[in-house]
């Protein structure tokens, strides 16, 4: 075995390298414990419910620290400030940086309420699910997804009925279009056949004129039985 000596310049090398190490692991937990002051003064906003000002100093805490407290309690701000996508992609960063199955259990326990909250029942049950499976035990959870499920039953049964109830109507319109069809069919029918008969029923000039000359005669034929009658009745009374 073989040993390097170390010279007096080396070893003032070596010190000085040392000196910074150890300068570097003294100043280190002093950005841990801003990291951590951070996260404390959000806690002491978020029980006041000053949301935006939680989230600022969250915000801060993963700038210093990516930790899954941080990021989940900045989904907790987020989501209490009804903005749930954000909120929601904050849950999943802290999954990320998850310290074990019962923190992340806790993460998709609220990305399920998150999605519950947008009446996106499938990811919510979804991530119940996922939270059981961490943590088996957790009878909120176990709750929660009864609901989740019991409400998509109810949105699926309200489309079934919206969908039969457009295909019921659409079929009334259709039914009645087509009977508006065939009654405006009838009626140009009859017209045409109005038409047709008082084509049939116009005379030709020269029957107008067989007829003018037959009434005519009639009425010649009038006369002359009315002349005949006076006549005869003149005679009487010369008689007389």
């Amino acid at each position: 075995m073989t040993f390097t000596l170390i010279s007096i310049p080396n070893l003032f090398k070596f010190r000085n390298c040392l000196s910074v190490i150890l300068i570097f692991l003294a100043i280190n937990p002093f950005f841990s414990q801003t990291a951590h002051k951070f996260r404390i003064e959000g806690d002491r906003s978020f029980e006041k419910q000053d949301f935006s000002s939680s989230e600022v100093y969250y915000k801060k805490a993963l700038e210093k620290e990516n930790d899954f407290k941080a990021n989940y309690n900045l989904g907790n701000s987020l989501i209490s400030q009804n903005r749930t996508g954000e909120a929601i992609e904050a849950y999943k960063n802290a999954i990320n940086s998850k310290k074990d199955k019962i923190t992340e259990s806790k993460a998709q326990h609220n990305i399920g309420n998150a999605y519950y909250k947008m009446d996106d029942y499938t990811n919510s049950i979804d991530s119940y699910k996922k939270s059981l499976r961490l943590n088996p035990n957790d009878n909120e959870t176990r709750k929660n997804l009864a609901l989740a499920k019991e409400k998509f039953a109810e949105k699926n049964k309200k489309n079934i009925n919206k969908n039969n109830n457009d295909q019921e109507k659409k079929n009334n319109n259709k039914d009645k279009n087509n009977q508006e069809n065939s009654e405006n069919k009838n009626q140009n029918k009859q017209e045409k056949q109005t038409q047709s008969g008082l084509n049939d029923n116009k005379m030709s000039k020269n029957e107008i004129d067989k007829l003018l000359k037959n009434i005519e005669s009639d009425e010649n034929e009038i006369q002359k039985r009315v002349f005949k009658g006076k006549s005869k009745s003149e005679k009487r009374k010369k008689d007389w």
